[in-house]
């Protein structure tokens, strides 16, 4: 059984929650507006032995910070923040599952940045 561990990250001045688990080709879980990266720990475990997991709270989510500004909760921003997780885990390339609010993110990542995703799931 893989466990799951635990993170926080600085990423753009603001404090960023993943939970990773699993080995092998990253796959990077985004999670529906009001959720966090929980929703995803049944499929986690389910994917671990095959896949190495990546769950991140997105902005004002889950463990993540939720500034004050609005200017800061926009796409640009998200994008900007979830390629500033992928450099700091040393993930050049990955699969992204998207859901709801966290699939509109991944497909604004693969339109930003097409070289580093590998495969999307919406």
């Amino acid at each position: 059984m893989n466990a799951t561990t635990e993170c926080t990250l600085e990423i753009n001045s603001l404090r960023m929650h993943a939970a990773l688990t699993g080995a092998a080709r990253p796959l990077v879980l985004l999670h529906g507006f009001t959720g966090s990266a929980a929703t995803w720990a049944g499929l986690m475990a389910r994917l671990a032995p095959r896949r190495q997991c990546i769950a991140i709270d997105l902005i004002g989510h889950g463990g993540s910070g939720a500034p004050a500004d609005p200017a800061r909760y926009t796409m640009e921003c998200a994008v900007a923040d979830l390629a500033g997780i992928l450099d700091a885990l040393g993930m050049p390339g990955v699969d992204l599952l998207g859901y709801s609010l966290g699939g509109r993110l991944a497909l604004q990542f693969a339109a930003a940045l097409p070289g580093r995703v590998r495969g999307l799931i919406l």
